[in-house]
């Protein structure tokens, strides 16, 4: 049976980390499924480590640290990487923010639909019986435009939520983008390196799919880190990095 990496991003998440820990611990045993969790503790100045190592007690678990904050691109490269040493092609690779506002009553969703062919799977907060409970509205009017032109300049069928932390992924596809790419995978540092991934893997003719999901922002203890003037400008370098990485690997 395939095995399940859950990949966490957490910097400064103690408050919000054991619950979250606990949701999935809960639905992948009653799911039955095999899974083994990699906390990215990047350089949190919090009880961040200590309560995912409290957590390793009652659950297969891993702290992967940055000793100082290096963002979401670092954390997604050292979640990530590691991850694929660790797994088989057919495996599955879950990718989540640490912060409890993801619906862990999901996971094994979408871990079936990768097991029944799909390479990527998303948690869809923009698709039927998907939503957002709690998010401001300046954050949601610029969520729903930036994923509205993401769709509509690469489209990924059976995707309709490209700027959300939480997809599982075939760990085949993760594995051949790593040897295509190498170390420039990833490269943008911020918020933007989980829309990268995805577009990275575009050239690569996955199979996509979706699951709806309910984004709970009302339940975020955490200060966001997001600056949205900044992660405009990323996005901007990220259209190019995407035209240059598309003549320099696939011609």
């Amino acid at each position: 049976m395939a095995k399940t990496y859950i990949v966490i991003l957490a910097y400064n998440e103690a408050e919000g980390l054991p619950q979250l820990l606990e949701a999935i611990r809960r639905e992948m045993d009653a799911a039955g499924l095999d899974f083994h969790v990699l906390v990215v503790n990047d350089g949190s100045t919090d009880r961040t480590r200590e309560v995912a190592l409290e957590a390793a007690r009652a659950m297969p678990l891993d702290v992967l640290d940055h000793a100082t904050n290096r963002n979401c691109g670092a954390a997604f490269r050292t979640g990530i990487t590691e991850a694929c040493r660790r797994a088989q092609p057919a495996d599955v690779v879950v990718t989540i923010e640490g912060d409890n506002t993801n619906d862990a009553s999901v996971m094994p969703a979408m871990i079936r639909r990768v097991a029944d062919g799909c390479d990527v799977v998303a948690a869809s907060r923009y698709c039927r019986g998907g939503g957002i409970e709690g998010f401001p509205f300046a954050r949601r009017i610029y969520s729903t435009a930036l994923n509205w032109m993401l769709r509509l300049l690469y489209p990924i069928r059976g995707i309709s939520d490209y700027s959300f932390f939480y997809r599982a992924y075939r760990a085949a596809i993760l594995q051949r983008a790593l040897a295509v790419y190498g170390g420039e995978f990833i490269e943008s540092t911020g918020f933007v390196a989980n829309a990268e991934i995805l577009l990275k893997l575009r050239p690569l003719r996955l199979r996509g799919g979706q699951v709806p999901t309910r984004y709970l922002y009302h339940r975020k203890a955490s200060q966001s880190k997001m600056r949205i003037g900044r992660t405009i400008a990323e996005y901007l370098r990220l259209f190019r990095c995407l035209r240059a990485a598309r003549r320099k690997y696939f011609g």
